[in-house]
């Protein structure tokens, strides 16, 4: 969630942050409001169907499902330029290391 906590810096490189989860709207507004996201985008997708199960993030045998952590940067026309998946809920990636990959460099200004 730290990465959602650096919106300007992911606003001036032409970007945009969304995190999914499993979670309902109310869930979602308190999760924003504890981080401080007024600009971060929280999409509730229960069940995964919409978002996770597609991306492969979601695990169903865990909590009648949760999404899995992860990262995924899409460019303009939709090409997947880098990922990050998880294995279980506490296997998070450092954020330092999304700015340091070079794998999406030049498809989003940074």
């Amino acid at each position: 969630m730290r990465l959602a906590t650096q919106y300007d810096r992911i606003h001036s490189a032409g970007a945009e942050f969304a995190a999914v989860s499993v979670d309902d709207d109310v869930r979602q507004a308190g999760t924003a409001r504890r981080w401080g996201l007024s600009h971060s985008r929280m999409v509730s997708d229960p069940g995964g169907e919409r978002h996770l199960q597609p991306l492969d993030l979601f695990n169903p045998n865990e909590r009648n499902g949760i999404a899995l952590p992860g990262m995924v940067i899409v460019d303009p026309d939709g090409t997947e330029v880098y990922r990050y998946q998880g294995r279980d809920f506490a296997d998070r990636t450092n954020d330092d290391d999304l700015w340091e990959a070079d794998a999406w460099r030049d498809h989003i200004e940074v």
